[in-house]
């Protein structure tokens, strides 16, 4: 009993996950702006600067020394972000359905040009209080650093200009599992693990947030954007959901029997 009664809750907690989402910067023929909402799953864009600051679309191929590569691109394009004077560029949406679950996974793709010394490049979760539970950014001249539970912490000094791609797995109500995969000359895997910020009670990851805080700083011009694409929140919790109820239905049966 004690079995079917866990199954069930298992499902009644699926069934408030975050819904099945993608998206990527390709359906974003008629420009990246303030509400567009491309893609499936996800909410509408909000965006929030501080000028100068602000959102394009174009290929990451041009930020850095303009070489790097392969791009994170998809059609020719990615979302581009700059700030420069002070400036910060910041763009969030919602998660749909409820909060990130249990062993869902969100995945993003990054691509960042050249960061000014103190300046910040990233993207991190919120709830719904607009808490911040997990951030995931580039210092200039202080490398990678990951915000979680005990305050931020340096994962690494290096830097790239290639883009890499990211996972973020919610592997408990406040411990995470992630990852980053180099593309091209970065062609390395490092995976952390750790555990959330310390949130408003019984409050989840609903929304996610990219920014560029004063990349450029007195600079302007390509180098210095920051690109970002391929977002999806995997796997579908319908499908965990249903998964639950057949096996406590399973369970069920072979009690009565």
């Amino acid at each position: 009993m004690l079995l079917i009664v866990s199954c069930l809750i298992l499902s009644a907690s699926f069934a408030l996950a975050a819904n099945l989402a993608s998206d990527d910067a390709s359906n974003y023929g008629g420009g990246w702006n303030d509400g567009s909402n491309g893609g499936s799953g996800f909410g509408a864009w909000s965006f929030v600067n501080t000028a100068p600051g602000g959102q394009f679309t174009a290929t990451s191929l041009q930020n850095g020394n303009g070489v790097d590569g392969p791009t994170i691109d998809v059609g020719g394009v990615s979302w581009g972000m700059w700030a420069n004077s002070g400036g910060l560029s910041s763009a969030q949406r919602a998660l749909t359905g409820g909060s990130l679950s249990v062993g869902q996974q969100f995945k993003m793709s990054m691509d960042i040009g050249y960061i000014e010394n103190g300046s910040s490049v990233g993207f991190g979760f919120r709830n719904s209080n607009g808490d911040d539970l997990f951030q995931f950014y580039y210092v200039g001249f202080g490398g990678w650093n990951i915000n979680e539970f005990g305050g931020p912490q340096q994962v690494s000094s290096a830097y790239t200009n290639g883009g890499f791609q990211t996972a973020f797995t919610l592997t408990g109500s406040t411990t995470f599992t992630f990852q980053v995969v180099g593309l091209g000359g970065l062609n390395t895997t490092s995976t952390y693990t750790g555990s959330l910020l310390s949130p408003a009670a019984g409050q989840g990851i609903t929304e996610v947030r990219l920014f560029n805080n004063n990349s450029a700083q007195g600079n302007s011009g390509a180098p210095w954007d920051q690109f970002f694409n391929s977002m999806a929140v995997i796997p579908e919790p319908t499908s965990m959901a249903l998964l639950g109820m057949a096996f406590a239905g399973l369970l069920i049966w072979r009690i009565r029997r």
